[in-house]
């Protein structure tokens, strides 16, 4: 009987084992806090609190902004995609090991016409200027205005003649229409 018991035991203790194994280092959840840490950092952290093994060369975080974010209970997988975005880094899952690339930068499409607000008149020749590249667009003839800029955070200047400037933070992570009016 004794002999059954113990069996019964181990079996079910392999299959727990085999289950957590499944979900993988990138499906656990973490408590991490980042305060104004470079990514070097914040990785040595979440490699410490979720005891997971990264692999990377900290050259390839150089020059990137220090972050600041609070997760509960949130996925590896969802921490790494907050931290990475906008900056040209991925990871890629080798076992049990997470290592991290640096990757090309994906390109995403926003458009859409100006319209005054109050007539839905078309703003032919309004100026789009991207703060963060020092770069900038005009709308045509029919107020249709079309930029293609990689993932992140920007701040769009909208000026017209006549129009008091508009300032709109858009957050680029898939392709989307922007109604700017």
């Amino acid at each position: 009987m004794f002999r059954i018991l113990f069996l019964f035991a181990f079996l079910s203790l392999q299959i727990i084992s085999a289950k957590a194994q499944t979900a993988g280092p990138l499906s656990q959840p973490v408590t991490i806090r980042f305060q104004n840490d470079s990514l070097n950092l914040a990785l040595l952290k979440l490699q410490t609190k979720a005891n997971i093994a990264f692999a990377f060369d900290p050259a390839i975080l150089n020059g990137l902004k220090p972050v600041t974010y609070n997760f509960s209970d949130a996925r590896v997988s969802d921490i790494l995609k907050r931290l990475f975005f906008g900056t040209g880094i991925g990871y890629q899952l080798y076992g049990n090991q997470i290592v991290i690339v640096k990757v090309r930068n994906s390109l995403i499409t926003i458009s859409g016409h100006l319209k005054d607000f109050e007539t839905g008149e078309a703003l032919i020749g309004a100026n789009i200027f991207i703060q963060e590249l020092k770069t900038g667009i005009m709308s045509n003839q029919y107020g249709f205005y079309s930029l293609t800029l990689p993932e992140g955070d920007y701040q769009l200047v909208i000026t017209h003649i006549g129009y008091k400037p508009e300032t709109r933070v858009v957050h680029l992570d898939k392709i989307r229409l922007l109604k700017l009016v």
